[in-house]
Parts: structure tokens; C-alpha cells; sequence
């Protein structure tokens, strides 16, 4: 559990980079929409995406900041 829900947007951002070490489903979700929660993702989908998000350029976490409209993860 974090400070902020992860949105379906944040996540399909960090699902289409580079993954450390698995690939994350893009679309693990049954209700949708881009401002609601993820739900529905494994202990390792909550893994992999911590450890994508470390790879996250500085001045790009700012951008997906402004784009989600939410705080992303490690900003």
C-alpha cells in the first residue's frame, strides 16, 4: 500500500518502459477508466513496477505528474 493510488494511467506509462525484471501486463484491469486505481496486480506487478519507477528520469516524473494530474510515485 502506498501514500497514492496508482492510477491506470501511471501505470500503463511505466507498463510500456523497459521492464528490470518482468514484463508488466498493460491492462490488468476490469473497471476502467485513466483516473481510477489499479487493481487486480500480483506482489511482483507491485515489485517491478517500484523498481521500473527508480529508472524514471527526474525531469520526466514531473511530466507523467502533469499528465496523470496525481503525484507519481517517487516525485
Amino acid at each position: 500500500m502506498g501514500k497514492y493510488p496508482i492510477t491506470q494511467a501511471q501505470w500503463r506509462v511505466v507498463a510500456a518502459m523497459p521492464f528490470v525484471k518482468q514484463e508488466l501486463d498493460s491492462d490488468p484491469l476490469e473497471f476502467k477508466g485513466n483516473d481510477r486505481p489499479v487493481e487486480r496486480v500480483s506482489w511482483y506487478d507491485a515489485i517491478e513496477f517500484c523498481d521500473a519507477c527508480l529508472f524514471i528520469p527526474e525531469d520526466m516524473i514531473a511530466c507523467l505528474a502533469k499528465q496523470t494530474a496525481l503525484p507519481f510515485p517517487y516525485n
